[in-house]
């Protein structure tokens, strides 16, 4: 991609065919933006692709046009690529959006890292007139001594994009420093038991609902509890 900083390094390193992705810059070879539900595509400036986007993750767009320049690279045509396009989905607890008693409730329970997280935050869909944007979040595991690092990232990213924020166990600590730092809304739990229970009472309808963390957390449980 165009904003990789390692983009100049690539262009000039051996002497093969090479390609630029972008959701950025309509300057490389293929760009792509989302509206809406659509997705459009441009090769070497001009539009090739416009259909359906099923995948409401904003940085899929990124993988999208790395596989499409991949195609191209290997003879496919554009309406081919197109109709590929079209049966795209994310697997179940993959950003699975359902709504429940009036409560948009995003299931991206499969796992987590710090750029996920970040990329799911980025992502979230609107709540209704009066509602809020909740993360549930267990954690971020299997990082060793780079975890608490991992977890103030995540939550000074998400400082301007969600409205409350509900973690579970000791290891989130370093989130609730800096949310209880800026004077935000968190909620800090160390029981299952006692984040079920506060999200039976605290979650209503017109709010949106992001319930993340790694597998080892389990963090489905409370998806079924919503």
């Amino acid at each position: 991609p165009l904003v990789s900083p390692f983009s100049g390094f690539l262009m000039e390193a051996g002497e093969c065919p090479k390609r630029r992705y972008s959701i950025r810059s309509r300057e490389a070879d293929f760009y792509g933006r989302v509206d809406g539900q659509r997705v459009q595509i441009f090769e070497g400036g001009s539009p090739v692709v416009e259909c359906d986007w099923n995948v409401p993750l904003r940085h899929c767009l990124h993988n999208l046009l790395a596989a499409a320049a991949a195609a191209r690279a290997v003879g496919l045509g554009w309406r081919q690529i197109e109709e590929g396009i079209g049966l795209l989905d994310l697997p179940a607890q993959r950003f699975e959006v359902q709504i429940r008693n009036g409560i948009t409730i995003v299931d991206d329970t499969y796992n987590a890292c710090t750029l996920s997280v970040c990329a799911a935050l980025d992502s979230l869909p609107e709540p209704e007139e009066g509602g809020r944007r909740i993360v549930v979040f267990g954690g971020i595991g299997e990082l060793g001594d780079q975890e608490a690092e991992a977890h103030r990232q995540v939550a000074e990213h998400a400082l301007g994009r969600i409205d409350h924020l509900i973690c579970l166990g000791e290891h989130l600590a370093p989130a609730f420093e800096v949310w209880h730092r800026e004077g935000r809304d968190i909620k800090w739990c160390m029981e299952r038991d006692e984040l079920a229970h506060y999200l039976s009472e605290v979650v209503q309808p017109g709010d949106v609902v992001l319930v993340k963390g790694s597998r080892v957390y389990e963090m489905e449980e409370f998806v079924e509890v919503l």
